[in-house]
């Protein structure tokens, strides 16, 4: 078990670069303005690290976060990682993992395979990892029936490789 401490940034208003990495996740469709975009820019071009997912793997947020990144980076998308990704090998193996009843109801061809997708700079080190379906409701112990999400011990470990990848690159 682990322990950290969690403040809310807001772009625009807050030093991003106080944090060594930000999460970000939500139920709704989100925008941001061209100047927090800018911002949020700024951050992971400094060696910020975002990691994202969809509460409740709500597709409103899926796409509000697809949009962003377009905005971020028009020239890079937002790609699926391979499994040979450093963020996917270390510490954990993240080449199969398990999802809760509602993804497995509604995405039956997905089987165990990661839905895990990055942005990365020119150099390679990764500046966006997502999760196509959620991490967080796991994370704080949610038991939500219709979560849309990484299943149990392997949301924990997802979370694990990013945070460790973001704090180690």
């Amino acid at each position: 078990s682990a322990e950290f401490n969690k403040r809310q940034a807001v772009i625009g208003t807050d030093d991003l670069g106080d944090f060594p990495l930000l999460y970000l996740t939500g139920h709704k469709a989100f925008q941001y303005t061209p100047p927090q975009v800018d911002l949020l820019r700024a951050y992971l071009d400094r060696g910020g690290f975002l990691l994202a997912d969809p509460c409740c793997g709500t597709a409103e947020f899926d796409a509000a976060f697809r949009t962003l990144c377009t905005q971020l980076y028009p020239g890079r998308p937002l790609a699926p990682l391979p499994l040979t990704h450093p963020a996917l090998r270390a510490p954990h193996d993240l080449s199969a993992v398990s999802y809760k009843p509602a993804v497995q109801k509604l995405f039956p061809a997905l089987g165990a395979r990661p839905q895990l997708e990055g942005i990365s700079a020119p150099d390679g080190r990764l500046q966006v990892f997502y999760s196509r379906f959620n991490l967080g409701c796991e994370l704080q112990g949610h038991g939500c029936a219709n979560c849309l999400g990484i299943a149990g011990r392997d949301a924990y470990r997802v979370a694990v490789n990013a945070v460790l990848y973001a704090l180690s690159h």
